[in-house]
């Protein structure tokens, strides 16, 4: 599958899109996956092997549809209206100074369509992609991959409210993520914040697999991440 065969299977999803919003629509798909394969050319990719990263990391073509056309089943709004409106709050939030707005819609939309992109340390140490999303509360928490170097796994993840000008709410999600060991034991690690989030673990062995708990509002959720070592030499 190549860049139009992506683009035409989202497309295909939709069922309530004029013509011109349609073509918007791949005008905007188009330009982000071009804009990320050009940040992976200048990290030192082949084409071939940007291309194929850019398509894991945009996610299922069919799944990516299905969400535009619950977003917009009237066609009220595009991906190519959507940089409008982020310049208007930009311009609202300069006359009103409400800081962090026009943040909120970039890791927003970010976080729903291409969570890897400009992720240096997902570039460096990142080398089993996955997609697994939870529902908290009005924001979706996305974990899109694992990474081991030596003895130590890193688990990436981030978090997006549902509307792209919702405030995601991982600060008060963060309180509520363990991580655990292959048997089941709590390993120290060491996170940032924010809507990009990396655990960084260090583990005694070479675990198979981290769980990835999260306690929020007296409901816990448990996932099996799976981990890819190096064969030792």
């Amino acid at each position: 599958m190549d860049r139009a065969d992506y683009t035409a299977r989202v497309l295909a999803q939709l069922r309530h899109v004029t013509g011109e919003e349609q073509a918007a629509i791949r005008a905007e798909i188009d330009g982000h996956m071009e804009d990320h394969i050009c940040a992976l050319l200048d990290l030192g990719y082949d084409l071939a092997l940007a291309e194929e990263r850019t398509l894991a990391a945009m996610g299922d073509p069919a799944e990516v549809g299905r969400e535009l056309n619950k977003q917009y089943p009237l066609g009220w709004l595009v991906l190519g209206r959507l940089a409008a409106w982020a310049l208007a709050l930009l311009c609202a939030a300069a006359m009103l100074n409400v800081h962090g707005v026009c943040y909120w819609v970039s890791d927003n939309l970010q976080g729903r369509f291409c969570p890897t992109h400009g992720d240096r340390r997902w570039e460096e140490h990142g080398n089993l992609e996955t997609d697994l999303r939870i529902s908290v509360g009005d924001d979706i928490l996305r974990i899109y991959g694992t990474g081991t170097e030596d003895g130590t796994a890193y688990v990436y993840w981030c978090q997006y409210d549902e509307s792209p000008f919702g405030k995601p709410g991982y600060q008060e999600t963060l309180k509520g993520i363990t991580l655990l060991d292959s048997r089941g034991k709590k390993v120290l690690c060491i996170g940032s914040g924010g809507p990009w989030m990396e655990a960084k673990c260090v583990l005694q062995r070479r675990d198979p697999w981290l769980v990835f708990r999260l306690d929020r509002e007296g409901e816990r959720t448990e996932v099996r991440m799976p981990l890819k070592w190096e064969e030792m030499p």
